[in-house]
């Protein structure tokens, strides 16, 4: 069993997406065959005649996103406001959600839409009549078994004027209608397998076979009634008089064809109790019912609906409403291009039909491609569009819409025409690879580390230097960010060694080339250095700062150790244990040292020349002929030579009383009993103590080590899809 059908063609996909987004179906291909939907087919009478008369049997036609669709169903007027037709032809579904606005009742004989495929337009001949309330019968059901209560009523917002209504039949059928000839008009099918052309009236006759409850049969007999001519009259004369008998409902048959069967026809009889009482109702009152017309101006004093008054939407309005429709709703859409001008609609047109002629390009490309190449389209849609916003400063505003969409346009069109390009690729990034994930936090991280290019190109960072302080502008400090670039944020500006909250997310806590660390047990603000030179000389650099930036570190606070007395501390000292070598000592040349501590040796000196090969250079050794004479040898008592060139001879040497006179001084050894020459009195060589105790490592507080735009913690600021 088939439902006669209401006629469904697909709508044009609304490719492009001026702010990354897209709405839509496919394009609607006119008296193209339509697909096989079950109950939303069309076509006419098969093997019918070309039919001008009955003027009083219509086509029930839709309006679609501004293109006319054409026929879906037939109807009959029963009185000059109603229609009589098949409840499925107006019950709405996921595949035909229709509506009283985007329905009209035509009288004539061709439904067929003119003009191109990409534009259909209504035909040009033949009267139009707006519905403004649709009837199905409250009790219709229908299953893939049986179809049951299949009638209803179409009210119209004006009467039809010069026609004659075709009166109702309220005889119960009784066996004299039995193998009878009952007449039929309808715009549907001339076959049931492909359901090839539609829109034409065409009548034709089938015998009435049996008679059941709630309706009747018809048997195919070399004409038949086929899809699309659902709701289409069954006509017999009753008295004298051809009045309606029936409404067409299904057909089905054995053989391939589903329209060279039989015929199930709703009885006229069973349910003129519910048309008269209908019909008997005051008309809709949009004074009463709002809902009656589609918007509020176009409510009457008397009552009634001119949706003229509602086609107020100009194209960029119209886009931005259909923008807003969630995917697939077509109801949304039909109602968003009812509400636009007839220009509005013709702009429309033109811009979607170039992004369909010229940007049949992959979904990552074709933003950039509809700014090329359908400029002077998207400019007549948006007037003065291009404004001088960057591609941030465009974010930034979309961002204070919280998804408003027309906000959202209106800051999109404030960008220039690089902006809105670059703007394009990232909505289009965000779409493409995150638009599926539903939570935002997920989402945040996917755009994140999916667009980071597309992130870079709109947001530029300025690539500041963290250590010191004046290369971001007042109230903003330098912090790593997206892809491991530096950029200024909005900060605080605490100061060094002011306490802190390093858990903040609507700035940095802290002033520029300063970070909020975790410095004992309390979190301050900080210095950030990248060697030790960046500390002075009361703190170490602490390195790293954060795990995903390792170049720079903070300046943590230590006591000053100097063991040799040269007042540089240990962690500033290369040499902490000469007195001599220290950051900011003269360079001495010929000794082999770092006495600046700036990591050369003798730099600036001549060549060093060393004849006796004791590691010398000559320009400080005295005697370069002799490899025991150097500086720093032992001096030799009693030679008569200046063995470690301090221009001393023997000057530690005296008479002693032992028998080693010629010995150096001796130093008394603590606790010995006699005489004795030690350097060193407790065995270490040197002076000695304790080193002082470990210092406590700072480690960084978790502030925002991951920085990924302008307004640090702010990552919910991503537009949502």
């Amino acid at each position: 069993m088939n439902r006669m059908g209401t006629r469904f063609v697909p709508g044009w996909v609304l490719l492009a997406a001026l702010v990354g987004l897209a709405t839509g179906c496919e394009p609607a291909t006119g008296k193209a065959p339509v697909p096989a939907v079950p109950g939303r087919q069309a076509s006419f009478i098969v093997n019918g005649t070309l039919e001008t008369g009955w003027p009083a049997v219509g086509a029930l036609t839709a309006t679609m996103r501004g293109y006319y669709v054409g026929e879906f169903c037939t109807g009959t007027l029963i009185a000059p406001q109603w229609v009589l037709t098949a409840a499925h032809c107006v019950t709405p579904t996921t595949d035909f959600p229709v509506t009283a606005a985007m329905t009209r009742f035509m009288i004539g004989s061709d439904a067929q839409p003119t003009g191109s495929q990409d534009n259909p337009q209504p035909p040009l001949t033949g009267t139009f009549y707006q519905a403004d309330k649709l009837y199905p019968h409250p009790a219709y059901t229908s299953t893939d078994t049986a179809v049951d209560n299949d009638v209803a009523l179409v009210h119209l917002a004006k009467a039809v004027t010069g026609v004659t209504p075709i009166l109702l039949n309220t005889k119960a059928m009784d066996g004299s209608f039995l193998n009878q000839t009952v007449d039929y008009v309808g715009f549907g099918a001339v076959e049931g397998i492909n359901s090839t052309g539609s829109g034409v009236k065409r009548s034709g006759t089938m015998d009435l076979v049996e008679v059941h409850p709630h309706e009747y049969m018809s048997v195919y007999g070399g004409q038949g009634v086929c899809f699309g001519d659902s709701g289409g009259p069954g006509l017999f004369q009753v008295g004298g008089e051809w009045k309606v008998i029936g409404v067409n409902s299904t057909v089905g048959s054995d053989g391939n064809d589903p329209c060279r069967g039989v015929a199930n026809h709703m009885r006229v009889d069973v349910y003129a109790p519910w048309i008269t009482g209908i019909t008997d109702l005051p008309p809709p009152d949009c004074r009463v019912d709002a809902a009656t017309c589609e918007c509020a101006a176009a409510c009457q004093a008397d009552g009634t609906c001119n949706s003229d008054k509602c086609q107020n939407f100009d194209c960029q309005t119209t886009y931005d409403c259909l923008t807003n429709c969630p995917t697939g709703d077509d109801a949304c859409a039909t109602v968003c291009y009812g509400r636009a001008t007839p220009e509005a609609q013709v702009i429309m047109g033109d811009m979607v039909q170039c992004f369909q002629a010229q940007c049949d390009v992959p979904d990552a490309q074709f933003q950039e491609c509809a700014m090329t190449k359908c400029t002077d389209q998207i400019n007549a849609c948006y007037p003065g569009m291009i404004g001088d916003l960057t591609c941030e400063q465009s974010y930034d505003c979309m961002v204070q819409c919280n998804g408003n969409q027309t906000c959202s346009s209106d800051c999109y069109s404030q960008g220039t025409a690089a902006a809105q390009g670059q703007l394009g690729n990232l909505f289009q990034c965000f779409q493409v690879l995150c638009g599926s994930l539903q939570d935002q936090t997920l989402f945040r991280e996917c755009a994140l580390s999916k667009c980071e290019v597309q992130l870079l190109a709109c947001m530029p960072p300025a690539d500041c230097e963290p250590v010191g302080a004046g290369t971001c502008p007042e109230g903003q400090a330098c912090w790593n960010g997206l892809g491991n670039r530096t950029d200024c944020y909005p900060s605080d500006g605490l100061t060094d060694g002011v306490a802190c909250d390093a858990t903040t997310t609507d700035a940095l806590p802290c002033a520029d080339g300063l970070a909020c660390v975790l410095d004992g047990a309390a979190t301050v603000c900080r210095r950030i250095c990248r060697t030790a030179v960046d500390c002075g000389t009361s703190a170490e650099c602490k390195t790293p700062l954060a795990a995903d930036w390792t170049d720079v570190g903070y300046c943590l606070a230590s006591p000053c150790i100097d063991a040799d007395g040269d007042g540089t501390c240990a962690s500033q000292d290369c040499d902490d244990g000469d007195s001599e070598v220290f950051p900011g000592a003269n360079e001495y040349c010929g000794n082999r040292k770092d006495d600046n501590c700036n990591g050369e040796t003798d730099e600036g000196c001549a060549p060093c020349v060393d004849a006796d090969a004791d590691g010398h250079c000559a320009d400080v050794d005295c005697n370069d002929d002799d490899p025991n004479v150097r500086p720093g040898a032992a001096e030799v008592c009693g030679n008569g030579i200046d063995d470690d060139c301090n221009g001393e001879t023997d000057e530690t040497c005296q008479a002693c009383g032992d028998d080693d006179a010629c010995s150096p001084v001796e130093e008394p050894k603590t606790g010995a009993k006699g005489g004795g020459c030690a350097a060193g009195a407790d065995g270490s060589g040197g002076a000695g103590g304790p080193l002082p105790a470990a210092l406590l490592g700072a480690s960084l507080f978790g502030w925002a080590l991951i920085r990924r735009r302008r307004a640090p913690g702010n990552d919910a600021a991503i537009p949502s899809r």
